[in-house]
């Protein structure tokens, strides 16, 4: 119910999410060593860097692997993802 509130004021106080407003606030940058859905946290999906680093991968989990290099900067949504011979953005806003 609160998150639903803290939704419905962020939009009205311009079109942002809560999620979109905390994920702003991180970056970081490493190899993904491995993935996994924390099913004591309400089944939330996270990445492990190989630097020992914790993200948050909310709906965007199917999109990244193990294996990939990802970077984010902060005030962003987007995490650049570097896989074998490509590169390509993921909007946490998509």
């Amino acid at each position: 119910m609160i998150v639903i509130a803290i939704n419905i004021i962020a939009n009205y106080y311009g079109g942002a999410t809560f999620h979109n407003i905390t994920l702003k606030k991180e970056d970081y940058n490493g190899k993904v060593v491995e993935i996994y859905t924390d099913l004591k946290n309400h089944s939330i999906d996270y990445a492990i860097l190989k630097n020992g680093e914790k993200i948050y991968l909310g709906h965007v989990y199917n999109r990244i692997q193990e294996g990939d290099s990802i970077a984010k900067n902060r005030n962003s949504t987007k995490i650049q993802v570097f896989r074998k011979d490509s590169i390509f953005y993921i909007d946490f806003k998509e």
